[in-house]
């Protein structure tokens, strides 16, 4: 049997059509779920509804200058720089302008790489050990393994705290924290 190219695009429509459904429907069979819900059209995932944005240092020092700058005119900073929020999104950028103007003096005294980031940590919160110190922990550990003793995290941040004691380094400024410990097995590569 001969087909026209009208009829095989119908076929291959309907096929194409007729393999979603049975997908779908073996999908929902197995324990409830139907996997990805389908979209609007395309049959795929659904749009992402909520996103978070968080601008960084040079964006909201950019607009609390504008602010600061236009007599505290909410209105101009609405136009200027978020003219495409809808009424209720505007409001939570606005009371997040409000905040900005709180801590005013922390980010207009922002400069350099600290500008691209997003958030603002004052110097000094992250106290480290020494390379030295550092480099002894490390040698402490090979040690260990090179006799077949395996070291945990829990133990290398003890070690860590025990060095910063030595060092006289206060648990306060230094904690050995799980994100300080991944830190320090990422830079020596352990």
């Amino acid at each position: 049997m001969c087909l026209s190219t009208k009829e095989k695009e119908t076929a291959g429509r309907l096929l194409k059509c007729f393999c979603m459904i049975c997908h779908h429907s073996a999908m929902v069979g197995k324990k409830g779920k139907s996997g990805r819900r389908p979209g609007p059209a395309s049959g795929g995932r659904k749009q992402k509804q909520l996103m978070r944005f968080n601008p960084t240092n040079e964006k909201r020092s950019i607009v609390l200058q504008f602010y600061i700058n236009s007599g505290r005119n909410m209105k101009s900073v609405r136009a200027k720089y978020y003219s495409d929020l809808s009424p209720e999104k505007w409001d939570n950028q606005r009371k997040r302008i409000y905040e900005w103007y709180k801590s005013k003096d922390k980010i207009l005294a922002v400069k350099g790489p600290r500008l691209e980031q997003s958030r603002i940590r004052n110097y000094g919160n992250g106290t480290s050990l020494s390379k030295e110190s550092e480099r002894d922990l490390v040698f402490w550990i090979v040690e260990l393994r090179s006799d077949g003793i395996p070291v945990p995290g829990h133990v290398i941040q003890k070690k860590a705290l025990e060095i910063a004691a030595e060092k006289k380094i206060s648990t306060q400024l230094f904690a050995a924290s799980n994100s300080w410990l991944k830190g320090f097995l990422r830079r020596h590569r352990l």
